[in-house]
């Protein structure tokens, strides 16, 4: 018993870092940053895994334009939302609020499935910037452009050398996420859940659609808090950590 609550915290802890997004700290400009530059993402590609972060820079202090304020520190920046993602890819910060002076993220994961995204996709980023003695007020949304191609992946192309690796998007997540596999190795996966005390909660067979190397869970039942899956297809088999948000 020892042996496996040693083996559930150590997977706990190991994907919890997977699943929360980490601020590039080569940029202090204020802006938002990808691996593409400055106010852009790496396109995507339907049917694709997608996996990026945007690092947001927030300025310490703006212009109000205002007659006898002029400018003032930011207190703080509160990402409210993303619009105008690609149908199946998802969004989570590693926390809402930024102060003025500093840095957050979002990360964007997920795979694209619509080919209606096809072409150049505008993403609007919206927050509230809080100052003092002003209060709250919405700031213009932050544009991110992504183009999206057409999926370009045969089945002879897919490099089944490759490690087989899981990850679920979003997570946290209430009440759907979604698993996505790098390759389909099997038109089945063993699908098995264990609570914080390795109790098994879910043990079942989840049957892949045609052409499809995904599958979609609701946590039905299933209290908030943070559990480990195991996904096995054939003789593969990956571990994971997954998030409940409270509800």
């Amino acid at each position: 018993m020892k042996q496996l609550f040693t083996f559930l915290f150590l997977v706990l802890t190991a994907t919890y870092a997977q699943a929360q997004c980490t601020p590039d700290p080569s940029h202090t400009s204020a802006g938002f940053y990808s691996s593409a530059g400055k106010d852009t993402l790496p396109g995507a590609e339907i049917n694709s895994v997608y996996d990026e972060v945007i690092t947001i820079v927030i300025p310490p202090d703006t212009n109000t334009g205002i007659p006898g304020i002029g400018t003032i520190a930011i207190d703080s920046v509160v990402l409210t939302s993303v619009q105008g993602l690609p149908v199946g890819l998802t969004y989570e910060t590693l926390s809402d609020k930024i102060e003025g002076g500093k840095s957050g993220c979002v990360r964007i994961s997920g795979k694209p499935t619509n080919n209606g995204d096809i072409g150049t996709v505008r993403i609007n980023i919206n927050s509230t910037v809080y100052l003092p003695i002003i209060g709250a007020a919405p700031a213009p949304a932050q544009v991110v452009e992504m183009e999206v191609k057409a999926s370009t992946v045969s089945v002879k192309e897919v490099n089944f050398n490759e490690p087989f690796a899981v990850h679920n998007a979003p997570n946290p997540f209430f009440p759907k996420t979604t698993f996505y596999l790098n390759h389909r190795v099997s038109d089945h996966v063993q699908f098995t859940v264990l609570n914080v005390v390795g109790e098994r909660v879910i043990d079942e067979i989840v049957e892949l659609k045609d052409g499809e190397s995904f599958f979609h869970f609701e946590s039905v039942d299933l209290p908030g808090g943070i559990y480990v899956y195991s996904i096995k297809a054939g003789d593969n088999e990956t571990l994971g950590r997954m998030m409940i948000a409270d509800h």
